[in-house]
């Protein structure tokens, strides 16, 4: 739930976005949705089972499905279910959908499909070069920007993880350029971890073996330098500025350079395409509890010039700080389910005009950026309500029976909630 493409978290709401013809709907995806996008024309979910579905942005009622599974099923038992290390094992395909103005990108038997996003209708198709499997994709007026590795144990072919861009309103056949992000064999902790995370202002920028890189969009040459003070956990840019923003999780007395201290956030800040930094704040979570531990698990979701927005997966709440120095300003509760420990069941936070948005699984709500202000809440029509998981199997977590926060799509005024068993409702957004 990053919002637009340059991954800010900032939504603007405008009025000419809304759907033609939108009415307050509820539906129910035919399986649990793991990762969703949409445009005005069609909300689009990946399924725990490996297939795509598609559902009208106006009314909710089913457009179009796409079931690219092998008949061998990779032992999964058709779910997808996390492995004792955390690897993940999909029965099917699994690369996120990308939605975006009319045209969306699936994957379909490890190559990608650009679609119609409301007739579903396959305008062309490309794959990874020999050798490689698909990573992951980004949408741009101009390009398709494909991300690939070699695979694990494959037929011998190309090592490392590339990117390359298509022309968007191509018909598939040779690349307009090609950059490799690493070489050499990987080892199982960087598998999927070199891709391009996000474009913006005609600029690619990748996760690399070097560090975080800039590559222009059009030539697909390198640009500016690079950034290697550790993985980002996260990137955005920041669309006022035109920085690039780094999240990492990193030890924390003040300075930031503490490694034996309790994790925290540090943001990052960029010069948009040198990769020069031009700033840096904490996120420092405020203690839990009388015992004055600090939250472990600070999770940045966006970030605007007057208020950055984190939330606390340890504790469950919301934070809003100063984008200058990442001091809290304001902290929300938000709803956490109790198994073990505590889960949140809270969305990440976007950004519409001055408020955060965020929702469980009952609410939608918005929150002021400010110190103060009174938080807005609706009640959702036809929400589930939280349930309880079920335990987690030797083998593995099934991920059908995680409990997960919704994913909150916003678009022209109206914000379509999807939830962790499939149940999805689009309504407007609280006034």
């Amino acid at each position: 739930m990053s919002g637009t493409a340059d991954r800010s978290g900032l939504v603007p709401q405008y009025e000419e976005q809304r759907p033609k013809g939108w009415q307050p709907w509820r539906a129910t995806f035919g399986h649990t949705p793991l990762k969703c996008a949409a445009d005005t024309e069609a909300v689009v979910c990946l399924l725990t089972n490996g297939t795509y579905e598609a559902r009208d942005a106006a009314d909710g009622h089913r457009l179009w499905t796409s079931d690219g599974r092998s008949a061998e099923d990779r032992g999964t038992n058709g779910e997808a279910y996390l492995g004792p290390t955390g690897a993940l094992f999909m029965p099917g395909d699994d690369q996120d959908p990308v939605v975006r103005g009319g045209t969306t990108v699936v994957a379909y038997k490890g190559r990608l499909q650009v679609r119609e996003s409301r007739s579903g209708d396959v305008r062309w198709t490309v794959g990874a070069p020999a050798g490689k499997k698909v990573t992951g994709a980004l949408l741009t007026d101009d390009h398709l920007i494909v991300s690939s590795e070699g695979e694990p144990g494959g037929p011998g072919g190309p090592l490392g993880a590339t990117v390359q861009a298509f022309p968007r309103e191509g018909r598939g056949g040779d690349p307009v350029w090609t950059y490799d992000l690493a070489t050499g064999t990987l080892a199982k902790a960087e598998q999927g971890g070199y891709t391009a995370a996000l474009a913006h202002d005609g600029v690619v920028y990748a996760d690399s073996e070097d560090g975080v890189i800039a590559l222009d969009e059009k030539k697909g040459d390198r640009v500016g330098g690079v950034y290697d003070d550790g993985q980002c956990r996260t990137l955005m840019a920041e669309p006022a500025s035109g920085q690039l923003l780094c999240s990492q999780v990193i030890g924390d007395t003040g300075e930031f350079d503490d490694p034996t201290a309790d994790p925290q956030t540090r943001v990052t800040r960029l010069a948009p395409r040198t990769l020069a930094v031009e700033g840096k704040f904490g996120f420092k979570a405020p203690p839990i509890g009388s015992d004055g531990h600090p939250g472990l698990d600070v999770v940045v979701s966006a970030v605007t010039p007057d208020a950055a927005l984190a939330y606390d997966t340890t504790g469950g709440r919301l934070l809003v700080a100063d984008p200058k120095n990442g001091r809290v300003t304001r902290e929300e509760r938000l709803s956490v389910v109790d198994y073990v420990i505590e889960r949140p069941v809270s969305s990440g936070a976007l950004v519409i005009g001055d408020r955060a948005l965020t929702a469980d699984n009952t609410t939608l709500r918005t929150v002021p950026l400010t110190k103060s202000g009174e938080v807005r809440g609706v009640k959702v029509p036809g929400a589930p309500g939280n349930r309880r998981p079920e335990p987690p199997q030797d083998t593995g977590t099934v991920l059908a029976d995680l409990p997960k926060p919704p994913t909150v799509l916003p678009l022209g005024g109206i914000a379509t909630i999807v939830y962790d068993q499939g149940t999805v409702v689009s309504v407007e957004l609280p006034s």
